[in-house]
């Protein structure tokens, strides 16, 4: 499934937990623990919440040739793009 690009930390967040729940279903706990951890970060400041979040996705991202299709691939990628862009416009990059 395509992922449009994000327009908030809501929706970050909602894709941090389905990315989980995929995770797990696909045997890769580890990875949706981090994904879970990550997501607690929510309810705090954007600039916690989106540099745990970039952490948990770039860890994702050096072992996801086993588990993820390619359109998952590029969906992780774009975000982690979009998130360099939103944590260097709040001074945290």
């Amino acid at each position: 499934m395509k992922r449009e690009k994000l327009k908030n930390n809501y929706e970050l967040y909602s894709y941090l937990c389905s990315l989980a729940e995929l995770l797990n279903q696909r045997g890769k706990g580890e990875f949706s623990e981090k994904l879970v951890f990550a997501s607690k970060f929510f309810g705090g400041s954007s600039s916690e919440f989106l540099y745990e979040t970039k952490d948990a996705l770039n860890e994702l991202q050096k072992a996801q040739d086993i588990f993820l299709s390619e359109q998952e691939k590029l969906d992780l990628k774009k975000i982690i793009s979009q998130i360099d862009d939103a944590f260097n416009k709040i001074g945290g990059g």
